[in-house]
């Protein structure tokens, strides 16, 4: 008798357990994408065209609505499209209408450092201005200016790799989005799941499996880093409008002036506190923090965070460059492998929908803008002093 009774909890057990794990509605990742759930009790649904995992099997959503994911893909591979495609557009821009302009106003930079650096040296050497202020200020100045001289003179030829390297960085951008956006998809078909708690999914969203993170790593790797790359153009329009500025307070220092060093570092903050106008367009990025060649846990944690997807992050291909004074540089960070127990792993073409990207969404030419010799090795050095 004790044998049945036994037997007759677990069936018991059994049954709610299997009942559970198929209620629809209370998967979080409906409010997340605003999909809503068609029973309150999973069940197979014939005519589905997408998400495999849920063909044949039961679902939370009807045909209609996992149907209609081809066009909830299509409709943000348009909005990416439109916005890599400005930014595109206004990367060629810069590179014709404002680096030829640049020499000029390089070579009075040169001029006004070296001989503002000579002031300074003059004044330390006679044992100060007097003002234990002032000297501070004057030796934060020279340091500088020693820098920016150092950096006219050593102009080099490699602002040319940078338009050799365009429609390389075009490709790399165009196979991380189609990634990207076919595990969005496979993520609406998760919402359907009504088996989503062994999923990783929980009330903050999904837990990607390390083996996901590594695929969009080696996915996106080449498109992060060519973003980076690409992004020393924007750099330098927000620099360009400066340079007037930062040369003026030069000469003011070499010309005794004692607010010549105060103009030159309110030149040098206007120009930082500029770049928080800026529009997604034309922000310089950098590689997000702790994100190698190896490994990039931020594809999860924030540009999937909560299982939605950063649409501007994606579009600039990293993180906005720090707008003050300060400019991070990549930590070269090992994460350690996380053991996860409920974590995500799909098939990368789950969801079963079509996606494709054009490399040149906005139409650009490559070749216009003919970038000119003995430019970007010193404007890197400049930005990498003005952004510090």
């Amino acid at each position: 008798m004790s044998l049945q009774k036994s037997l007759l909890a677990l069936l018991i057990l059994t049954i709610a357990s299997s009942v559970s794990s198929t209620t629809c509605g209370s998967n979080p990742l409906l409010d997340i994408y605003g999909i809503t759930a068609a029973f309150s009790d999973a069940q197979v649904v014939s005519g589905i065209n997408y998400c495999k995992s849920l063909q044949g099997k039961e679902t939370c959503c009807d045909a209609d609505t996992i149907n209609g994911f081809q066009d909830k893909a299509d409709d943000l591979l348009k909005k990416l499209s439109s916005a890599v495609g400005k930014r595109d557009q206004s990367l060629i821009k810069i590179r014709k209408d404002v680096l030829p302009s640049l020499s000029g106003k390089l070579s009075s930079l040169e001029d006004a450092s070296a001989k503002a650096a000579a002031k300074i040296q003059k004044i330390m050497a006679a044992g100060g201005s007097g003002d234990a202020t002032t000297d501070m200020m004057n030796a934060l100045v020279l340091a500088m200016a020693m820098v920016y001289e150092q950096m006219a003179k050593q102009l080099t030829d490699s602002l040319s790799a940078i338009k050799d390297d365009f429609t390389d960085y075009q490709k790399a951008r165009s196979t991380c989005v189609v990634d990207i956006v076919k595990i969005q998809a496979a993520a609406w078909c998760l919402a359907c799941s009504p088996e989503y708690t062994t999923e990783g999914v929980s009330a903050s969203g999904i837990e990607f499996s390390d083996n996901l993170i590594q695929t969009l790593t080696d996915s996106c790797t080449a498109y992060f880093t060519g973003a980076v790359t690409q992004s020393v153009i924007f750099s330098v329009d927000l620099m360009a409008s400066y340079l007037s500025s930062i040369t003026s307070a030069f000469k003011d220092v070499a010309n005794g002036d004692e607010d010549g060093a105060t103009n030159f570092m309110t030149a040098l903050t206007k120009m930082a506190a500029s770049q928080a106008e800026l529009s997604s367009a034309s922000m310089p990025v950098e590689l997000p923090s702790g994100c190698t060649a190896d490994e990039c846990d931020w594809i999860a944690t924030t540009m999937f965070k909560g299982g939605v997807l950063d649409e501007t992050s994606l579009t600039l291909g990293g993180t906005e460059k720090s707008s003050g004074l300060g400019n991070r540089r990549l930590e070269e960070v090992k994460v350690n492998n996380r053991m996860l127990t409920n974590s995500w792993d799909p098939d990368t073409d789950e969801a079963g929908v079509t996606v494709t990207f054009s490399d040149n969404p906005g139409g650009v030419d490559n070749s216009s803008g003919a970038l000119f010799k003995g430019m970007i090795g010193g404007l890197i050095i400049l930005l990498g002093v003005l952004l510090i």
